[in-house]
């Protein structure tokens, strides 16, 4: 009796090598993009906080004008006011004025939910806006 051999499979395994090349990289591209968008979410939110405290200092610089007797403010803390601003909403950061602007600067991170597992936890963000005081 005569036993036929079959022909060996040459490519066996080939898929295994592409599947453990292409998941990691697939997973990959979609934590940068899951991260990054909330990265930019974040971005914005920051922003639109530092704007909004920045015209709550101007608004006290207005406040200042419309009792004072001269240029300025009178008894008005306008960067004070700002960093209070941020600090209810959640935020770090610092706000400075000079004649009839505010100027704040947000600070605070945005924490990853896919890329903490490649080892980064978080993302700086960053943002900075300013109000000017327009007098008529």
């Amino acid at each position: 009796m005569r036993t036929t051999r079959l022909p060996q499979d040459r490519e066996s395994g080939q898929i295994t090598l592409f599947l453990v090349i292409l998941i990691p990289a697939l997973l990959a591209i979609v934590a940068i993009g899951i991260d990054g968008a909330g990265a930019v979410a974040a971005q914005t939110k920051t922003y639109s906080t530092a704007q909004a405290a920045a015209r709550a200092g101007a608004n006290t610089l207005a406040a200042g004008e419309a009792i004072s007797t001269g240029a300025g403010n009178v008894g008005y803390d306008a960067p004070a006011i700002a960093e209070g601003y941020l600090a209810a909403s959640g935020f770090s950061g610092s706000a400075s004025r000079t004649d009839q602007t505010v100027t704040v600067t947000a600070d605070t991170w945005y924490e990853t939910k896919l890329l903490s597992i490649v080892g980064i936890t978080a993302i700086p963000v960053h943002a900075t806006a300013r109000a000017e005081l327009v007098s008529e």
